[in-house]
This record gives structure tokens, sequence and C-alpha cells, in this order.
């Protein structure tokens, strides 16, 4: 029997599109003190997820701040702590639920820099 349900699982899975590829941008968002703020959106694309799977995001902002969670996509604000030069990575992957096996995975790290707004700019 639990032959059978692993080959089942692979079945599955070769007839399920499960192409995960990481993507993101990032913009410069400051508000009142918070003037090295970035917004990061994730536009990350998982395929097919079936039934059993979940989509996992891990972000490393670069300054020792990582964020993780289920699910894909979304936006996530962070604030650095001094200007300067950060390599983000984005991590996004689809797990099999009951094993923890990945199943699809990808990364991509871009490199951002974060400077205080120029004086006499006006930010809300």
């Amino acid at each position: 029997m639990k032959y059978l349900i692993s080959f089942l699982s692979a079945l599955l899975l070769a007839t399920t599109s499960l192409a995960c590829t990481a993507s993101f941008t990032v913009t410069a968002t400051p508000t009142n003190n918070d003037l090295l703020r970035i917004i990061l959106n994730n536009s990350s694309s998982y395929g097919t997820v079936p039934t059993g799977y979940r989509k996992y995001t891990r972000i490393d902002f670069g300054d020792g701040t990582i964020a993780e969670g289920n699910g894909g996509g979304g936006s996530h604000y962070h604030s650095y702590a001094s200007a300067g030069t950060y390599n983000i990575k984005l991590v996004a992957l689809v797990n099999d639920t009951t094993t923890g096996s990945t199943y699809c995975g990808d990364s991509i790290t871009n490199t951002v820099t974060v400077a205080y707004p120029s004086c006499g700019t006006i930010t809300s």
C-alpha cells in the first residue's frame, strides 16, 4: 500500500505543472521618519499546485532579516537601519505538506541600494 501511494504521488507530480520561477521588484517607499523603507513585490510563479502541497516563500533582506511563510506573491515592507547596498534573496518553493519534500524550487538574488531621500524631499 505504501508503495502504491508513493507511485500515485509520483504520477500525480509528473502530470501536474509544477514550475517555480522566483521573481520580485523593489521600490523605495520612505515615509515619515522611516526614510530607509522599501517594498518588495513578490511576483513569483508556482505553476499549478495540487492538493497536499503548499507554496512557501523565504526572503533574506541582506541585513540579517529573514521573512518567510506559506503562500506566494504579495508585498513585503522592510526598513533598513542604515543606508547601503544589500543583496536581497527570494526563494520560492512548492513543498509536500506531508513529507516536507521540495518538488519545485527557484531562487533569485538582486542588489538594492538604499539611500536617504534628497534634502527638501517631502514624503508622506
